[in-house]
This record gives C-alpha cells, structure tokens and sequence, in this order.
C-alpha cells in the first residue's frame, strides 16, 4: 500500500490504516508547542515546522492528570477507562489526532471536532466509547483534541500578573481547544476536510467547552455547527453557571499558592508537574477546583449570557441530555418539579427560537443493559452517538444497534448539512426531527426507537425561563 501522507504547514505527516483500512488514521499529531518550563500557564505557542516525516502512529501522552482507570473498582474504570492505566500522562500533550477516509485534498469533507469531558480534571480523546473510526466511514473527517486540565489549564492567582494583565488569566484550556480548531481551519484540507464545514461536538466539561467556544469573540469563523450533550448552562439550582468571574478563580488560585508557600511564576513553572497535581488534593480537597474564567479576552461573558443577548455563534446546534443522569448532576427532584437538566435544556430551546436560531433538542432515555439496572447514566448515550456499541462490556442485541445506527446517524447528517434529517447509513428514512420552535416545542426522544418526547413545559417551568430570560412563553 502507498504511504499515508498528508501536508500540513509545520510539515509532512504519515498516517497508518486504521482496523478499516478505508480509514487513514494520524495518531498524536501537535498543534502547539509543548505547554512545559517557561510555557507552563501561559498561552499556547505554535508549532514550528519540522524536518523530514512525522510519523503519527501512537496517541501521545494524555494531559497531566490521575491516571485513568487506575481505581479497578470504579464504575468508570469498567465502562469508559479499562485500558486507561496503559496511557502515559504528561504536561506535554497538546495533540490531536485525525481519522479520514479521503485520500485526497479534493474531497472537502464535512469535519467533526471533538472535545472530550471529565469535569476539566480529567479525560482524553481516546476513551473506549468513541469510534472515531466507524464515525469517520460515514463520510465526514473526525478530529480529536487534548487540552490542558485542572490546575494546568484553569489556575488564576495575583502571580500569573507578571505575564498578564487583568485579561487573559486562567483559560489556558480554552485557548488549548482555539488553538486546535484554529490549527484544523488551516489544515484539514490536506486531510480531505473542508475547513468551512466544522462542527464541534463535546459531552459534560466538553459540552462546556462548546459552549465557551460558541460565546468567545476568538472563534469568530470557524464554526458551522454545534452539539452540546449534557449541560447546557442554565444558572438554575442543579445547573449552575459553569464559568467563575475572575474573582471567584483567583479566590481559588491565590489560597493554593499561601497554603503551597509558593510566590511567584517562576516558583509554579519549577515544581514538578506530578508534585503540583498531587498539591491540589492535598491542599485544597478533592473537586472541581480550576474551571473556564470570564477574563475579559477568551470569554467576555458566560455562555448563558450569550445566549440571552443574542451574542453567541449564529449556527445550527444540537442539544440535549439524558434522563437518567438527573439525579447525578443535581439530587432527587421535589414533586412536581421538572429536574434541572431538562429546564436549562428547554431555557436553551426557547432562547435559541426566540432569536430566529435552529436548534434541535433531545432526551435520551435508551435502555443500557446489565446486572448493574444502572439507566441511561451520564456519558451513555456516547457509545450510540459515536457508533461504538460493539466496543462495550454491556450485552448489547439487535434493538441497541438499531437505535445506535439511527442516532449516530441522525449526528452524522447534522454535521453533514446542519440538520440532523435524512436516512440512515442502512438507507432507510429516519423519524422526523424538527427544530425546537416557540408554537412546536419539539424535543426528540431516544427511547426503544427515535420519536417526538411527550415532555410538556410546566408553567413553573415557564416562569422560571421567564425570569432568567425575560422571554414572553
């Protein structure tokens, strides 16, 4: 077979044939310079070109975090991390890695750029419930991208002043995933992709993620569409904002600094990246310590905000969450009540109409089978979205790959053209979708089969948007 090669501005890259070798697959390519020494808190640089071929097989080291999977007993482990442990961590992991069926720059193929979750602490791209691979037959190219976590990507304290002013602080993560899809806007023609047709898609801290890609003023032209899968910002009890004002991050980054005993820049960029992990739980507790800021450069409002005044990306987006993950992000419900996700869903829903914006909204409800009865838990519906059923553990049968095919599809055609409507990859007509609308309240639900969720809007639910919005529904 002829070599995979592709030509990139920093230089040649070499891919090998995936599992299906229609698929050329380039593993661990950089977009940035290792974020290391000097580089450590400060905005990604990039990448210089290099001499000869980069041969991209292997996935490079995952972002400086508590290696996955290491806890045998953890639900976790089993179900998204099981090979985890055999992944290196470093602070030096600012790749991504590219899955096309093209075999040409001719082809000008729709671009999934994915962002993977983990609460910003934790996660990579290569997690078992993406098939890159399967989603890439389908006929569109899938990027996937490393971004830096935790304390590494997110720390704002009054020492990082020495290089920023009161702009800029604290989203070094953000700016890790501008980088990338920057560095795919300029290159993945080489790879087949079009770079007018990209679409990001993430799930948890990667839904997050989009919608913080979606409010900045920095992603201008880049983005044709969007999918947001599981929390969707909502500033409601359960579904708080998920940004922190500059105040609240330093708050956060100056206490780990007085109890560290630590100064200055200089003293953070010295410590040893495995020591400075290890001093986050030991001197602030375990949690989601370090998360996106409003710094007044990458994100000058909170995604929320954006929505309301009409200032976030003017693209098609796709959005929804999972029934059975309710009780996870947020508690038991009073009765009566609608739980957090589905209201923040809804709020997002009504906006998105209210300002002409297309906007197709989901539950999904699958049945997940197993001696556990664990539901459709946070994460679930991933390994139908992105095709990888055949990948898990669970005892999947007919009906499950029938469902994954219709909803992996109906991801595929909304990347594809922004509407998520057609015929599935077996050739038949998929269930109408229709866009969320103030006189259609339309929500598809993915339960035995796809069809339209008979969830209706209580009017306390309605005079909760009301007061977040100021919307008349």
């Amino acid at each position: 077979m002829k070599k995979l090669i592709a030509k990139t501005e920093n230089g040649l890259v070499e891919g090998l044939h995936g599992w299906d070798p229609r698929i050329a697959v380039y593993k661990g390519v950089p977009y940035a310079k290792p974020p290391v020494g000097n580089l450590r808190f400060c905005s990604p640089v990039p990448m210089e070109p290099w001499d000869g071929v980069l041969k991209a097989y292997d996935y490079a080291p995952v972002s400086m975090q508590w290696t996955p999977g290491i806890d045998k007993d953890s639900f976790w482990t089993k179900e998204m991390h099981p090979t985890g442990p055999e992944y290196d961590v470093s602070e030096d992991s600012l790749y991504l890695n590219i899955f096309t069926p093209a075999r040409s720059d001719k082809e000008n193929l729709p671009v999934l750029f994915y962002i993977h979750g983990g609460g910003f602490t934790g996660g990579y791209p290569a997690e078992i419930e993406f098939d890159w691979e399967h989603m890439a037959a389908k006929g569109m190219v899938v990027v996937s991208v490393q971004y830096r976590l935790g304390i590494f990507g997110f720390l704002a304290c009054d020492a990082l002043s020495s290089v920023y002013t009161a702009e800029g602080k604290g989203n070094y993560g953000i700016e890790d995933q501008i980088a990338a899809l920057t560095w795919t806007k300029r290159n993945i023609k080489a790879f087949g992709g079009d770079p007018e047709r990209i679409t990001i898609a993430g799930q948890s801290a990667g839904a997050m993620s989009v919608q913080c890609l979606l409010a900045s003023p920095l992603t201008d032209g880049l983005i044709a569409g969007a999918i947001i899968e599981s929390c969707v910002e909502g500033d409601i009890d359960g579904m708080p904002v998920f940004t922190n004002t500059m105040a609240q991050s330093e708050e956060v980054g100056n206490r780990f600094m007085e109890k560290g005993g630590y100064k200055t820049l200089e003293d953070l960029q010295a410590i040893p990246a495995e020591k400075l992990l290890k001093e986050v739980d030991e001197l602030l507790g375990p949690g989601f310590h370090f998360r996106p800021t409003l710094d007044n450069r990458i994100l000058t409002e909170s995604p929320l905000s954006s929505y309301i005044n009409d200032r976030n990306k003017r693209v098609p987006v796709l959005a929804g969450y999972n029934r059975g993950e309710m009780e996870f992000l947020q508690g038991p419900c009073k009765k009566g009540e609608d739980p957090a996700i589905v209201i923040a869903t809804l709020m997002f829903g009504y906006i998105e109409a209210s300002q002409n914006r297309t906007a197709y909204l989901y539950e999904f409800d699958g049945d997940i089978p197993g001696d556990d009865n664990i539901g459709s838990y946070h994460g679930s519906e991933m390994w139908f979205a992105y095709d990888a059923l055949a990948r898990s553990d669970r005892p999947f049968v007919g009906k499950h790959y029938d469902l994954a095919r219709q909803i992996s599809s109906y991801w595929s055609n909304f990347i594809k053209t922004g509407d998520p409507n057609g015929k599935d990859t077996a050739g038949y007509d998929l269930p109408k979708w229709e866009p969320f609308s103030l006189e259609n309240e339309f929500m598809m639900l993915f339960k035995d089969e796809p069809k339209k969720n008979s969830l209706e809007t209580s009017e306390k639910t309605r005079e909760l948007i009301r007061q977040k919005t100021g919307l008349s529904i």
